[in-house]
């Protein structure tokens, strides 16, 4: 069985951590996974590093075998291009569809995105509540974007894996704004809106948003804007087209689906 190491460690753990702790549990079907951190000695048939730059480097100057799984680290433009320009790393794992453009001309680069997460099914409640989940400091966008105009339940600070699906139980619908004039949030994963339609919850954003773009251009379903489209955002005719198509989102974005894309990339790694 091959090895995989996995890293970096740390003991204050990002976000995307515990999407790819599930996403290791399901590879280790496959590989044996061997969790690394900084200055840590091992041998494995490649390293999988999780979005760290400084790790990153150190695995690089060991001469490692390279697997980048970069999520949201890039900040700036030009860090893309450093990353994609380094003929070191051997495979890049790209979260975002839009970063492709940037990996044109490289090869060994592919897109893979996170698998669904906190799915439940939620019935039609027109008396539920407008949900809204991310980190604390993310609040005021959200805040200042919708201003007075409706009241959100949100959920961040003292976050659980059961109170995020005790509050998609309870939604109504569903709101996620993007800061998209920063460049880190213009290339966002589509994380959250895959989690809130794979429940068949209605979600709204932004123009502009990452997930706006991507499930309008790859499953034909227009995201509203929560000012301008409040009332379809909320409506049953809207939460119906949601229904026939999450069927086709929890697929496409299983773990298993996305744990068989990791497998094909990683054995094509080792092997070449």
């Amino acid at each position: 069985m091959k090895t995989i190491a996995f890293g970096p460690v740390r003991d204050k753990k990002p976000g995307s951590w515990f999407w790819f702790k599930e996403l290791m549990d399901e590879l280790s079907k496959y590989y044996k996974i061997k969790y690394v951190t900084f200055g840590e000695k091992y041998k494995a048939n490649i390293t999988f590093i999780l979005k760290h730059k400084r790790f990153l480097e150190e695995k690089l100057s060991e001469k490692k075998k390279v697997l980048y799984c970069p999520v949201d680290a890039f900040e700036l433009e030009e860090q893309v291009i450093t990353c994609r320009e380094d003929t070191r790393i051997h495979t890049i794992v790209l979260s975002s569809d839009r970063l492709r453009k940037y990996f044109c001309n490289r090869t060994n680069v592919h897109l893979i995105h996170h698998q669904a997460k906190f799915i439940v099914d939620v019935p039609y409640n027109e008396f539920g509540h407008i949900i809204w989940v991310g980190g604390e400091k993310n609040w005021p966008i959200v805040r200042n974007y919708i201003g007075d105009r409706f009241l959100i339940t949100k959920l961040s600070l003292q976050w659980t894996k059961e109170k995020q699906i005790q509050l998609f139980k309870n939604a109504r619908s569903a709101i996620d704004i993007k800061a998209i004039q920063l460049f880190k949030e213009y290339y966002k994963p589509i994380t959250k809106a895959v989690d809130y339609l794979a429940s068949g919850i209605p979600f709204a954003c932004n123009g502009g948003h990452p997930a706006k773009e991507f499930f309008e251009k790859y499953y034909d379903l227009y995201i509203p804007s929560p000012i301008t489209n409040f009332d379809y955002w909320n409506s049953k005719e809207y939460w119906e087209k949601i229904q026939k198509i999450k069927p086709v989102i929890r697929e496409d974005f299983s773990l298993q689906n996305i744990g068989w894309q990791y497998k094909k990339v990683i054995d094509d790694a080792i092997k070449n």
